[in-house]
């Protein structure tokens, strides 16, 4: 899977024909991720591979991919929290079944314990 490594931006200033100007952001994202070989002797090296994605956003189309990035990992807090209340009902759940399986062992203990003095 692709890393993020290096983030950046250049700021570009385009003319338009009214003598105005219209201000773009060229985001520049380097990503990496892992390469692995085998070499003549059968052992596995590893090594780092680089690519570069740059693309053009106004700051509005860039404040809206911002917020994209926001509600994402807003997403992704409240699913980690749902995961984790989830988590701990089955760990009770599951401490439960083994307490009452404790219990249930007792129990059936003490039968046979009440039953065996009884006998003649």
């Amino acid at each position: 899977m692709k890393e993020l490594s290096v983030a950046t931006s250049n700021l570009t200033l385009i003319p338009l024909g009214d003598g105005s100007v219209r201000g773009m952001v060229e985001v520049v994202l380097v990503l990496s991720e892992s390469v692995y070989t085998v070499t003549e002797e059968g052992e596995i090296g590893q090594d780092r591979q680089c690519e570069t994605l740059r693309f053009m956003a106004t700051p509005d189309g860039l404040r809206g991919v911002a917020g994209s990035f926001v509600e994402w990992a807003d997403d992704m807090e409240a699913f980690a929290a749902k995961h984790t209340r989830v988590s701990a009902m089955a760990d009770a759940m599951t401490r439960l079944r083994t307490a009452r399986d404790r219990l249930d062992t007792a129990n059936a203990v003490h039968a046979a314990a009440i039953k065996e003095e009884g006998s003649p």
